[in-house]
C-alpha cells in the first residue's frame, strides 16, 4: 500500500500506520549514490517505529541490520564481522539503552558513528546535553528528509574515514 501524505508528516509511534510512504521519504531515496551498500545496525524497542527507521534506512539504499532492543544490538554488532558504517539507536530502551550499546560496541569499532533518536531531550539522555564524539541525537517526532540529513552526514563521514572494525 503506498499514501501520499504532506512533507509535515512526521515519524513518532502515534502518527506512522505500518507500510505509510510518504513522497518526501521516496525522493529522498533516489538521494544515495551508486557504490558499496553501507551497513546500518538499527535497535530500536517499538516494532513500528523500527520499520518506519528501517524503511527510511533502505530508501537510502542500505543494508539494515536490525535488533528489537539493546541486548540483541549489542550480539549482533559483535557477531557481524563486516564494516558497520553507522550505529542507529533509540536512545531510551529497557534494558540497555542506545548509549550504554554504543560504549560497548565501540570497544571493537571505536570510530563506529551513532545516531540516537528519542521523545526526550538530549540532556535527559547524555550528561549536560553533551553526545560522544561521532554521535548525533535526532529527537522525536522528525520527518524524513530531517532523519536523511542527518543521517547522511554520519554515512558520508563513516566512508570517507574507512573501516571501522578493530581486529
Amino acid at each position: 500500500m503506498l499514501e501520499t501524505t504532506s512533507t509535515e508528516r512526521s515519524i513518532s509511534e502515534a502518527t506512522i500506520p505500518s507500510r505509510v510512504v510518504s513522497r518526501e521519504s521516496l525522493e529522498l531515496a533516489n538521494r544515495r549514490p551508486a557504490g558499496r551498500q553501507p551497513v546500518v545496525l538499527l535497535a530500536e524497542d517499538n516494532a513500528l517505529v523500527r520499520e518506519a527507521i528501517r524503511m527510511l534506512i533502505e530508501m537510502q539504499g542500505c543494508t539494515v541490520i536490525e535488533a528489537a532492543d539493546g541486548s540483541q544490538a549489542v550480539a549482533f554488532g559483535t557477531a557481524y564481522a563486516g564494516r558497520i558504517d553507522l550505529f542507529v539507536s533509540d536512545a531510551m530502551m529497557p534494558g540497555l539503552n542506545g548509549p550504554e550499546v554504543f560504549r560497548i560496541l565501540r570497544r571493537d569499532r571505536p570510530d563506529l558513528p551513532g545516531l540516537f533518536v528519542s521523545g526526550y531531550a538530549q540532556e535527559r539522555v547524555f550528561p549536560n546535553g553533551t553526545l560522544p564524539p561521532g554521535a548525533a541525537y535526532l529527537h522525536k517526532p522528525f520527518t524524513p528528509g530531517e532523519f536523511a540529513d542527518a543521517f547522511e552526514q554520519l554515512v558520508a563521514e563513516s566512508q570517507r574515514e574507512g573501516p571501522r572494525r578493530v581486529a
